[in-house]
């Protein structure tokens, strides 16, 4: 009887345990894979609820996220970068060129040639497009244009030199950073009329979103960020003492500071000494005003709870939520909330040091032509290899498209 009783009990803790086992636990296979072109550079993808969009042989595709099938090709002379918006495909081409087409049929909506700068001819001239309050930004090293995203009609132009954005879109304000060698500053934009509503003099590098706030470092000081309420442009200035941070490594980080993290509840300087890294980190809330607006401190702190939050880095691949640091005992994965110690040895290169979102619980991260799953205790679960350099992983409906230089496919789980 009692061996009885215990057995079911073994079973029964078996049987609940096993329920807890998250299903992206196993190890995905592939459904489906299309070869890429290798040049001109393969774009980079999008996609809605059945459809993957992207840009092959200077043609616009869209494949069925289903089986990977063509559907529709359209255009010529397309590259990157795309958008899909409310079942229209928006996507550059030469001469300062935007496109609009049905995203059901590949159907050309409307087609127009932007003006405001001398004429840029080759392709890829666009860095980004976005779509906010019925308007598509387009930008690229020579300036910002709203284009009604209906009839393609041009509504402004802004001519900044090296604009990146939009780092973030609230309400009709979008967020800006313009870095040269002479200034830097991030400013506020509004979107239907292009007009500058705010600017703030601040570091190159944006780094962090929580609700309506931006945090951006500050020129010439790595231990320090400035966080701006994005609707007013005020901001406050925060430093920290990384002397008595803790280092990520057994040993006291000693070197060159450099890259700056800020998260829920640290911030941390990257210390460069030769080919090894590590990070110093420090308490959120032991940082001190050092300028700005007092009664924004607790907001800078973290002392209020966050509905959003979101690393900022322009320079990482679409996709990525967070920056991977390889330090001497192993990789740390930096993420808006907090930090995952791994037992990761190497990564490709600083340069692509990034990682994916699959779940709540599990991040990917590229390392050579491999995806490498860890799970929230940095515990690796599965190893996938993959053709070429990884550029996005997407999360679609319980499954996985990864693009790559060389291929496109997706990964499922049984």
């Amino acid at each position: 009887m009692r061996r009885t009783v215990r057995l079911a009990l073994f079973q029964f803790l078996v049987a609940t345990l096993a329920s807890f086992t998250p299903t992206l636990a196993a190890k995905p296979s592939m459904q489906w894979a299309v070869t890429r072109s290798a040049t001109p550079a393969p774009s980079s993808v999008t996609t809605d609820s059945t459809r993957v969009y992207l840009v092959e042989g200077q043609r616009l595709q869209a494949r069925r996220l289903s089986d990977g099938k063509l559907i529709w090709q359209a255009g010529t002379g397309i590259s990157s970068p795309l958008v899909v918006e409310r079942g229209i495909v928006y996507v550059t081409g030469r001469a300062r060129e935007v496109f609009a087409f049905n995203a059901t049929d590949g159907r050309k909506l409307w087609s127009t040639v932007l003006t405001g700068v001398p004429e840029q001819s080759h392709g890829g001239w666009a860095d980004t497009l976005s779509v906010d309050h019925g308007m598509l930004l387009v930008a690229s090293t020579r300036g910002i244009w709203g284009v009604n995203a209906r009839t393609g009609q041009q509504r402004w132009f802004r001519e900044l030199l090296d604009a990146r954005g939009p780092l973030v879109q609230l309400g009709s304000i979008t967020v800006w950073q313009v870095s040269t060698p002479l200034k830097s500053f991030t400013f506020g934009l509004q979107s239907e009329t292009g007009r500058e509503v705010w600017r703030v003099q601040t570091g190159a590098t944006p780094l962090l979103q929580e609700d309506k706030y931006v945090f951006v470092t500050v020129p010439g000081s790595p231990s320090a960020y400035r966080m701006i309420d994005v609707p007013s442009g005020r901001s406050i200035r925060v430093d920290h003492n990384f002397r008595v941070g803790a280092p990520s490594g057994q040993q006291p980080a000693q070197g060159t500071p450099g890259e700056l993290f800020v998260t829920g509840m640290e911030v941390c300087v990257r210390v460069t000494n030769g080919e090894v890294d590590r990070l110093n980190c420090v308490n959120r809330q032991q940082g001190r005003r050092t300028g700005g607006e007092a009664d924004l401190l607790r907001q800078a702190l973290g002392e209020h709870p966050v509905k959003v939050r979101r690393l900022l880095n322009a320079s990482l691949p679409s996709g990525c939520v967070g920056t991977a640091v390889k330090t001497a005992v192993g990789v740390v994965l930096v993420d808006a909330p907090d930090m995952t110690k791994t037992r990761l040895s190497q990564l490709p290169s600083r340069a692509f040091a990034c990682f994916f979102p699959v779940s709540n619980t599990l991040k990917v991260v590229p390392v050579g032509g491999q995806l490498i799953a860890i799970d929230e205790k940095g515990r690796q679960v599965w190893v996938v290899n993959v053709q070429g350099r990884v550029q996005q992983v997407i999360p679609v409906d319980g499954r996985l498209l990864v693009a790559t230089s060389a291929e496109l496919r997706i990964l499922s789980w049984p």
